[in-house]
């Protein structure tokens, strides 16, 4: 997927990226910095917060949320907690 489909806003407001599921924990992520690239201080991913908004989601895919960090959660090098307020499909 071309680089455009990766990104983010400096104040966290916007992340576009990459839809994962982890059937450990029954949590989607988004990767918003492709592997092998620089990460940020979250390490280029967020765990998005449960939200009747992932439903339908399938992993794999592009999205582009909005919302913020959860900065109770946010720990260096780690992938915070994102909360969702808007998620689209790219």
């Amino acid at each position: 997927m071309a680089a455009s489909c990766y990104g983010f806003d400096r104040c966290y407001r916007w992340l576009r990226g990459k839809l994962e599921y982890s059937t450990a924990d029954g949590r989607w992520r988004l990767r918003y910095i492709p592997m092998g690239c620089a990460a940020d201080a979250y390490g280029g991913s967020v765990v998005l917060a449960n939200s009747p908004q992932l439903q339908g989601l399938l992993p794999d895919t592009y999205a582009e949320v909005r919302g913020q960090v959860n900065c109770s959660t946010a720990r260096p090098g780690g992938a915070p907690e994102y909360l969702v307020a808007e998620i689209r499909r790219l």
